[in-house]
């Protein structure tokens, strides 16, 4: 993701050896990361440790663990690497290449800007004992984050010089659940995929004839006959169209997405994406005991511009992701991404 389209590299921590990979699309790779993953990566350490940095984190009131933790990662556990990669040790494997970019791959001051995008972790260790949203582990994590992004910053301004530079920060925003909902927590309702389309098929046989509409549901994604509609000749618009306005009439169906609506990848989803309420639980028909609880995973995240030329400020209005790339774009006085519809933020607009 953070690459792009046009990149010249891009670099993930191998979960099998510990080592940074990538991919044939790159062409010239740089020596100098077989040199860091020759001597210095991760994966030349057969043990590490994990150790809690802070005596005790008081961030969460619902934090269970009162002992501080360690975790011993050793070369016997096959899954060592993977499992680094949830904690703190792997932001500071993230710190330590960008140091060897900036000595390096030649990040100079000039007119034209170069791009480093780093993406760090800040999810929780689903591996602890205390499987709860509010472990020390995460706090960890985050104390630990907060000690590299400071480390990052102080290498950028000895390399380059920070009235040079212009650093964006912001998440995500969405993580992994890892706590289960107790059986005593009440479902808001029940959805049940199987039902649906099954009423989806009968209705759509209603308007235009009969035939097996719906191939199939999967991961709350509606899968549309297409061949049929050609044998038909039913336009496909029309069909995803009457699909999806029915399909919203359900109860718990918050929103259905199309391949009809902008940013949806046509080649890697159904024809129907089903986006439901908070709360709800999905049932499969053929098999009671595969139930899904649908838990809100998305949290408020903020968003840095930090540069020379920054106006100081504070924005407290809710900000969408789709605008931070035309806000980077106007600061950089560079085109637009393709298929950009938002403007830059106000604030940054030259009154």
């Amino acid at each position: 993701v953070s690459a792009g389209k046009w990149a010249n590299a891009a670099f993930w921590l191998d979960e099998i050896n510990g080592k940074w990979a990538t991919t044939t699309y790159y062409k010239d790779l740089p020596e100098y990361i077989d040199r860091f993953n020759t001597a210095e990566a991760i994966g030349n350490y057969p043990e590490r440790q994990w150790n809690q940095s802070y005596p005790s984190y008081t961030g969460f009131l619902y934090t269970e663990r009162t002992a501080p933790f360690s975790y011993h990662f050793t070369k016997s556990d096959n899954d060592r690497y993977k499992k680094i990669k949830k904690t703190a040790l792997i932001n500071s494997e993230i710190t330590l290449l960008a140091g060897k970019f900036f000595e390096k791959a030649g990040f100079t001051r000039k007119a034209c800007p170069d791009f480093l995008g780093l993406t760090y972790y800040a999810g929780n260790y689903p591996y602890s004992a205390d499987q709860t949203e509010y472990s020390a582990e995460i706090q960890d994590i985050y104390y630990c984050l907060d000690k590299e992004i400071e480390k990052l910053i102080d290498l950028i301004d000895r390399k380059i010089g920070l009235k040079y530079v212009l650093i964006v920060l912001t998440s995500t925003g969405y993580f992994d659940l890892i706590q289960t909902p107790s059986n005593d927590f009440k479902a808001a309702g029940e959805f049940y995929p199987g039902r649906c389309t099954s009423l989806l098929n009968m209705y759509l046989m209603a308007i235009y004839g009969q035939g097996n509409w719906v191939n199939g549901y999967f991961d709350r994604q509606i899968y549309l006959n297409k061949k049929l509609a050609e044998e038909k000749q039913v336009a496909w618009d029309n069909l995803i169209r009457s699909a999806a306005d029915f399909t919203t009439q359900f109860s718990g169906v918050q929103q259905v997405i199309t391949e009809l609506h902008s940013g949806v990848n046509k080649k890697n989803c159904g024809d129907l994406f089903i986006e439901l309420l908070p709360g709800w639980k999905i049932v499969s028909e053929n098999n009671t005991s595969s139930t899904e609880m649908l838990r809100t995973s998305i949290a408020l995240s903020p968003l840095f511009f930090f540069g020379e030329n920054i106006p100081k400020g504070h924005i407290v209005r809710p900000i969408k992701a789709t605008e931070i790339a035309p806000t980077l774009a106007y600061l950089l006085r560079i085109q637009r991404p393709n298929a950009c519809k938002e403007k830059p933020l106000d604030e940054f607009l030259q009154k």
